[in-house]
């Protein structure tokens, strides 16, 4: 794997962590995602971004609107603009939406271990994340992804 410079960390925005509890743990990771960026260990810049409808780039995890639907073309699109130096975590709960998600698992699995899923949330589509890249976390090992792409 060449030299990791840029780590992408797209939360998933979407309706669906409006859910009780659900939008709390994305706070957490977002948290934890935050700290981890401050931290002197990373060889690798972090940008941060919210997905539903669209891709927008994040600032402050205390501002993660949770509305609408995460569109896999959006996704998809974002994911086949990569470079070689640039990696991709994608914290989800996998349900989301978009006319063909094939596309979407052929530019994750396209980017290979530069791409990494983090399962959030109790009802995780994890069949479906795991599909997306050989990286699968759960929750509570998101630091270890974050070690596996930007180390």
């Amino acid at each position: 794997m060449v030299g990791i410079e840029r780590l992408h960390v797209i939360f998933d925005a979407s309706g669906s962590f409006c859910e009780s509890g659900k939008f709390h743990m994305l706070r957490y990771l977002g948290n934890t995602a935050l700290n981890l960026a401050f931290m002197s260990w990373a060889k690798a810049e972090f940008v941060f971004y919210t997905w539903n409808e669209e891709l927008c780039e994040l600032e402050d995890d205390a501002k993660i609107p949770t509305k609408g639907i995460a569109d896999t073309e959006v996704l998809r699109q974002f994911l086949a603009e990569r470079e070689d130096n640039e990696a991709v975590i994608l914290i989800t709960d996998g349900h989301f939406e978009g006319a063909d998600k094939r596309k979407l698992k052929d530019a994750a699995v396209a980017l290979g271990n530069r791409f990494a899923v983090v399962a959030a949330g109790y009802d995780a589509a994890t069949v479906r994340l795991q599909s997306l890249s050989k990286n699968f976390f759960f929750a509570e090992d998101m630091c270890t992804a974050f070690k596996v792409l930007a180390g």
